[in-house]
């Protein structure tokens, strides 16, 4: 959940809301995934009551090579048009990764140069400083700065089960311990002494 503060002049509005997603992965190097986001309350200024940017994300992501990413996303907005978005990375080693994208909703009133933009990213103990750029025509350009925080990794957690070496085949069988018995050392059966007093007594 998200909670969502506005203010314009001297009159704040505040509203609560939710997103919700799903991931699909088709096949090692294709990925599915649809969002549902801004799904809440309104924001009430006053008397009068906004509603959130309710918006459906579908899209899709697809590896061609090991260091190749494209990506394709469509999004369906209750209100105002449709759009599409468009995204590729490569990384030419393990710490950088070059990105670059196109997005046709920011191209309302501006160049179609408004709709490009670039980044690069630094991965470091498996966590990411990544910079992007993006350019809004006459309005002037926006850059963003992003830190991405990785607490776990689903690849990580393997099962106790699993984790155990395999048996070596080599190795002799450990023998089986023998069960003790039951009876005790110290007292003799009564045969026994049963036969001693016979030859005793003969």
């Amino acid at each position: 959940g998200k909670w969502i503060n506005a203010a314009i002049d001297n009159v704040s509005a505040n509203a609560y809301a939710v997103d919700f997603g799903s991931l699909y992965r088709f096949r090692p190097n294709l990925t599915f995934g649809a969002t549902l986001q801004n799904l809440g309350t309104k924001l009430n200024f006053l008397s009068e009551g906004d509603s959130l940017p309710l918006a459906f994300h579908l899209a899709a992501a697809y590896v061609p090579a090991r260091r190749w990413l494209a990506s394709v996303e469509g999004v369906l907005p209750q209100s105002g048009p449709a759009s599409a978005r468009f995204g590729g990375q490569w990384q030419p080693s393990e710490v950088v990764s070059l990105r670059v994208g196109y997005r046709t909703d920011n191209l309302k009133d501006l160049s179609p140069i408004a709709g490009f933009s670039t980044g690069v990213g630094i991965t470091f103990w498996k966590q990411e400083l990544a910079y992007a750029w993006v350019p809004y025509g006459d309005l002037g350009d926006t850059q963003y700065i992003t830190l991405v925080i990785r607490f776990a990794s689903f690849e990580n957690k393997v099962p106790i089960m699993k984790s155990e070496p395999a048996a070596n085949p080599e190795r002799e069988p450990e023998p089986k311990p023998v069960p003790e018995s039951t009876s005790s050392p110290k007292s003799p059966p009564r045969e026994t002494g049963r036969s001693e007093e016979h030859t005793s007594e003969l």
